[in-house]
């Protein structure tokens, strides 16, 4: 019966699809408490069913009225949907059930900051900072509140930080990235003190090409341009040609869309080797992104033919340099949609660095996506050399394992795997699947039945695991009514899938309800693929004909089972 685990396991990406219908077992989930219900929270915000996802937040949120995490969730709802006003009151009650979760108050003060309520969110973060006094995070949000609304209390909070934390160069360009928020009309004192700090950051290092653009941006801030040009100029005078200052002068020509000066900029800081190469990837990064977010058909397409070029001169200048040729082989999948030559590109990078799991990955995704399991294999084997706690390279070699009737293999691998993956993932509940079913086909049925069992808690909604579970009981003619509410809820769910009605068909029969069984059956037969276990079915179905009396035409049905398997 392998074609019945098949119907989710053809390739991994597969386990992400829908597992939920509709306003399928709900209640029964909800039966479960709260943990099961947020599991299944997560799952439904997975995969974007909304109609389904509000249904079982108002029934969780009714069933379990002081529970804050459903609150948070129904908060969390509203919010992703822009329904600021009935996530602020959901999330005020989360709040107020539990005091002391952060989660929570972050999320409550992100609101109050997309209702333009910035006092409030300062509130909050200066509370977080009480509670938490050493957590840089919270002062960093607290800060950044302030810098919108009382400027002269951010500069406090920014003394305490560095009498806390330290005063460096990474602090420095975070205090600059928040008071450039400022504008000059809005603070004279705020301009004044971001231009000073800009200036001590650039003296500090006098050959810091960063530095430099910090300052010339800030001045730019504060539509000082003259003095921003003259550090540019200054800055390339004092330490020659500078890649990265004509890859941020591209960057300007970009915003005000001269696309001619963009792209001579942009190569000519490309074409200057010498200056800080991670730099230049950024600003090429950038460049990428900017393109990913126009809206205008005509000038994304002049843009995108400028920035082509850009992007292949840069990969052939700086061909081992890591981020670039990464950027350049997403560039080809999704501006050039070259699938083959971005898998190229990628198995290029593993000539230089193989120490990036992102890259094994893609490679192993793509030769899956395209059925080439030896290929998949081999990548997945080498990059289990370097990531031997990364769970998804044990996939491929798993499910290959367990399609060549390999289920010691695969119960190993499998057993393995599971100690590196999140118990909450589809991997996880992919790993168990196969983990069950290859228990069972080396008979031991015991921990099969304990895996599905398991697998069922986590996951309700496991067609195939319900479809199997129920099948292998009907083989044993044992607990066959608790099959039949399984096999119950698959046809529930997909009534016209033929593996679903055969079961259920099936166990009608054994359980003696002769005339409902020919009926599903007959729906089974009727909605047969080129997939379906033909054999199988015309059996149970010869078999269901004789216990209605139908001799004839069950022995219709009998000879074409004989032929196929004669064949």
């Amino acid at each position: 019966m392998k074609y019945r685990l098949l119907l989710s396991l053809s390739i991994l990406l597969l386990t992400l699809s829908n597992r939920v219908s509709g306003q399928l077992y709900v209640d029964s989930i909800l039966d479960s408490g709260v943990e099961t219900s947020l599991i299944e929270i997560s799952r439904l915000n997975l995969i974007n069913d909304n109609d389904s996802l509000l249904l079982f937040l108002n029934k969780a949120d009714s069933l379990y009225p002081n529970s804050a995490e459903i609150k948070y969730e129904l908060s969390n709802y509203y919010f992703n949907r822009a329904d600021k006003n009935r996530a602020l009151v959901y999330a005020l009650q989360a709040d107020s059930l539990l005091k002391d979760n952060y989660v929570i108050k972050e999320h409550l003060a992100m609101i109050y900051n997309h209702l333009a309520k910035y006092q409030k969110s300062a509130d909050i973060y200066e509370e977080l900072i009480k509670t938490y006094p050493y957590n840089e995070e919270f002062y960093l949000r607290a800060i950044e509140f302030y810098c919108a609304i009382n400027f002269s209390k951010a500069l406090d909070l920014m003394k305490l930080y560095e009498s806390k934390f330290g005063y460096n160069h990474d602090w420095i360009s975070i205090k600059l990235d928040l008071i450039s928020r400022i504008s000059k009309d809005d603070s004279v004192k705020g301009a004044n003190y971001a231009i000073d700090l800009a200036k001590d950051f650039y003296k500090s290092d006098l050959s810091n090409v960063a530095g430099a653009i910090n300052l010339a941006i800030t001045y730019k801030d504060f539509k000082l341009n003259k003095e921003a040009e003259k550090v540019l100029k200054d800055f390339e005078k004092r330490n020659g040609k500078n890649g990265v200052i004509s890859l941020y002068k591209a960057s300007e020509y970009l915003v005000g869309g001269d696309y001619n000066k963009f792209y001579k900029y942009s190569m000519a800081g490309i074409d200057e080797k010498s200056s800080d190469l991670y730099l230049k990837s950024s600003y090429l990064s950038d460049f990428y992104d900017g393109y990913a977010k126009m809206a205008n058909d005509s000038i994304r397409e002049i843009y995108g033919d400028k920035l082509d070029l850009i992007l292949k001169h840069a990969r052939d200048v700086y061909s081992s340099d890591f981020n670039i040729c990464l950027l350049y082989s997403e560039w080809l999948r999704g501006y050039k949609s070259d699938s083959t030559k971005y898998i190229d590109e990628l198995k290029h990078i593993l000539t230089f660095n193989n120490e990036n799991d992102y890259v094994f990955e893609n490679i192993v995704f793509y030769y899956l996506d395209k059925n080439n399991v030896d290929s998949a294999l081999y990548y997945s084997d080498i990059a289990l050399n370097y990531f031997p706690d990364k769970a998804i390279f044990y996939y491929t070699k798993i499910y290959n394992s367990y399609l060549n009737d390999d289920y010691k293999t695969a119960i190993e691998l499998s057993e393995k795997a599971i100690e590196y993956v999140n118990k909450f993932s589809n991997l996880h509940l992919t790993f168990l699947e196969i983990l069950g079913e290859s228990y069972y086909k080396v008979e031991r049925r015991d921990e099969a039945y304990e895996v599905f069992d398991y697998l069922l808690k986590l996951d309700p909604n496991n067609l195939m695991i319900l479809n199997n579970y129920a099948y292998y009981l009907s083989l044993e003619k044992s607990k066959l009514e608790e099959a039949r509410r399984m096999s119950y809820k698959t046809i529930f769910a997909e009534p016209l899938n033929p593996v679903y009605l055969d079961t259920y068909a099936w166990i009608l029969y054994l359980l003696e309800d002769y005339e409902n069984a020919e009926k599903y059956m007959k729906k089974a037969i009727d909605n047969m693929d080129d997939d379906s276990d033909r054999v199988t079915y015309y059996e149970h179905y010869s078999e269901i004909l004789k216990a209605n009396n139908k001799v004839d035409l069950a022995e219709q049905y009998m000879k074409m089972a004989d032929e196929l398997k004669n064949r």
